[in-house]
């Protein structure tokens, strides 16, 4: 899995696996899902993600809600 953050775009995008991407499926309002011809998740892009990120600017950490537990990712 491999983790990027463009501050430009304010985007993160957690690949899952590599592949082409043939279509792109909306999650909800922040959240887009790449899929290849198969129907498989390579990866998701979360749009405004420092609404998602805790920590101070310098030191940003993304976590991610698993039921009631928060799960910091890691790049």
């Amino acid at each position: 899995m491999n983790i990027t953050y463009d501050k430009k775009t304010d985007s993160l995008y957690l690949q899952l696996r590599k592949g082409a991407i043939k279509r792109t499926q909306e999650i909800s309002d922040f959240c887009m899902a790449d899929m290849n011809s198969k129907g498989d998740v390579v990866g998701f892009e979360i749009l405004s993600a420092s609404r998602f990120m805790t920590g101070s600017k310098q030191e940003r950490k993304i976590t991610v809600r698993i039921g009631e537990k928060l799960v910091p990712l890691r790049a």
